[in-house]
């Protein structure tokens, strides 16, 4: 209905028929002004369709005349495009085979729907611009040429095979998406945008209703926005509950605030008369634990410190374990456990490439070459459950208060490399479950070494083992490991699932030691606390100092005989109680 209006009015100011369509064009207009919140526009029209019902027959004359067009009796003439179409045939208007006849209204409707026609006007448009060649020559024009008609099929062919995968058509489509980007677009925003043109006109009825006929609010009154989304905006529901909710919030806030004021002037005037320990009063008395402990957002949360200053701790006792010297240099066979969640920081090369093309520079820029001092690599990444049961948690972001962008991914989808960040913070667990399932086809199965192993587990529960065997053509390139399927949330302990499956590995595969790739200090503490249960010589951890661009190795090995002969720790599992936001 909206494109519909554009043309009509369109038409009825290039035709014959001005006094009998224009104001019907201008009022199918008004309601889209007003669903759009043009709100001057919506008064002017509205405004204008009434001075017409008063206006004089000199007046409206006048405004029919008042075009640039100017228009004679001539039938071919009745029309502002008849210039278009001889500038189109007759280049210069001097007869040179031109158009000697004069056309009716049929015929020159005719001429104005065929092929030939559009397309000489687009020759005409590329003259006007220069944007194509000097020549003048109709054929000169990619849209005039012989071979317009197969290189349209061919195009249209190009299109229909991208947009197979988006199954625009199909019925069993539970959400719209954006084409080629897999963004889910909320179901109240589509109904918004589908109805603009019903809202628009039933408010220009109320507006005529009520300021022109019952005259019940003042013509000049504000005329109130209209709630109106677009496909590009994240939904956010209930806004007006939310709002008064965080007043009501606030007022409460302030009312605990008050009363807690008024109870510690009572106390210190109190304490004037009697022996009161005030410190021991107010350790406890305002909060469920002791105040230093709690967060100043929120009292029954752990005060959320930093956990990485432990291992400055230990970096200052032993400093021995921490190196910037890879161990992997000899001659051992290692395996290295990649935490997969900064894996999915590294931004995409290609601006709006495709996630497989991202997956597929993960792979051969950050995996592949790690398969030179190592034998087996594991990438671990986070359930879809991560984020939501740590939103409480600063780092991690306060967003309760927005809905989230829901995104039905798939391989061919282009990445927002503008928003890349903002769409990984939010999005890490479906988009590491579309890399990998990239990294799982045959086409990137092979860029891997012959017989190297990459497992992926995470974030679904299914662990995966990737092998090149192009030399043994009957052995699967891809099976699912039973013994790592499992059911943890965090990578943080998913990982020590891996750590033993490694240790335990035989045959030809039998590992010397093993390498964590991760900046998580959860990590670090985990390690320790699982010093005892290590069977193998060596245990490292691989941090990457962002600033200085530089790797540490941490050798956990020695940390935990240091925590054992200076500080005579003999069950380490104690370093559990350090790690505050790890869920089994």
């Amino acid at each position: 209905m909206v494109y519909r209006s554009f043309f009509l009015i369109l038409c009825m100011m290039y035709s014959s028929y001005l006094n009998l369509g224009r104001n019907a064009a201008l009022f199918s207009m008004t309601p889209i002004f007003f669903a759009t919140n043009h709100r001057n526009y919506a008064r002017l029209s509205i405004q204008h369709l009434m001075d017409l019902k008063f206006c004089s027959i000199y007046l409206r004359e006048r405004l029919e005349r008042s075009f640039t067009v100017n228009r004679t009796n001539r039938p071919f003439s009745a029309i502002a495009l008849d210039q278009a179409i001889e500038c189109s045939i007759n280049k210069y208007g001097n007869g040179r085979g031109g158009i000697s006849e004069k056309f009716n209204h049929d015929t020159t409707e005719v001429w104005c729907k065929s092929f030939a026609f559009r397309s000489m006007l687009s020759s005409i448009t590329n003259d006007i611009a220069c944007i194509e060649k000097t020549n003048n020559a109709i054929d000169a024009h990619a849209e005039c040429s012989f071979f317009r008609m197969m290189q349209d099929n061919k195009d249209l062919s190009i299109i229909t095979k991208a947009l197979i995968e988006e199954n625009l058509f199909n019925q069993d489509n539970v959400h719209v998406t954006k084409i080629m980007n897999g963004k889910i677009i909320h179901e109240k925003i589509i109904e918004n945008v589908v109805t603009m043109y019903e809202r628009g006109l039933q408010r220009t009825n109320v507006f005529i209703q009520e300021r022109y006929i019952d005259h019940s609010v003042n013509i000049e009154d504000r005329l109130s926005a209209m709630i109106r989304y677009k496909l590009s905006d994240p939904y956010i529901s209930d806004d007006e509950q939310r709002l008064r909710k965080k007043t009501n919030s606030n007022i409460l806030m302030n009312k605990m605030v008050k009363e807690a004021d008024n109870t510690i002037k009572h106390i210190v005037s109190l304490s004037c008369f009697r022996e009161l320990d005030m410190n021991s009063l107010f350790s406890h008395e305002f909060s469920p634990a002791p105040l230093s402990l709690c967060d100043n957002q929120d009292c029954n949360l752990l005060n959320q410190q930093q956990k990485s200053e432990i291992i400055k701790l230990f970096e200052k006792e032993c400093p021995t374990a921490f190196s910037t010297k890879n161990p992997t240099t000899n001659n051992a066979t290692w395996a290295l456990i990649i935490d997969g969640g900064p894996l999915l920081e590294i931004r995409p090369l290609k601006p709006n490439g495709t996630i497989f093309d991202y997956a597929k520079q993960l792979l051969l820029n950050n995996i592949v070459p790690e398969f030179q001092s190592y034998d087996r690599i594991d990438i671990v990444f986070d359930s879809d459950q991560s984020k939501i049961i740590k939103s409480f948690i600063k780092r991690h972001g306060y967003e309760s208060n927005q809905e989230q962008q829901q995104y039905d991914l798939k391989q061919n989808n282009i990445l927002d490399s503008s928003k890349f960040y903002e769409f990984v913070h939010r999005n890490r667990a479906k988009l590491a479950a579309i890399v990998r399932s990239c990294w799982s086809q045959g086409e990137l199965i092979d860029l891997l070494p012959v017989h190297k192993q990459l497992v992926i587990a995470g974030p679904q529960q299914e662990t995966i083992k990737l092998i090149n065997n192009n030399n043994l053509p009957l052995v699967s390139s891809s099976e699912i490991l039973i013994s790592l399927e499992s059911d943890h949330i965090e990578a943080d302990t998913r990982i020590f699932l891996h750590t033993y499956d490694i240790q335990m590995e035989d045959g030809s595969y039998k590992f010397d030691g093993i390498m964590v790739q991760s900046n998580d200090t959860d990590i670090f503490i985990l390690s320790i606390a699982h010093i005892k249960l290590m069977m193998l010589r060596n245990y490292y951890i691989k941090k990457f100092n962002t600033s200085t661009k530089s790797s540490t190795f941490i050798n956990i090995k020695e940390i935990g005989k240091l925590i054992k002969n200076k500080w005579g720790i003999t069950e380490p599992n104690v370093f559990f109680n350090f790690t505050c936001n790890i869920w089994m």
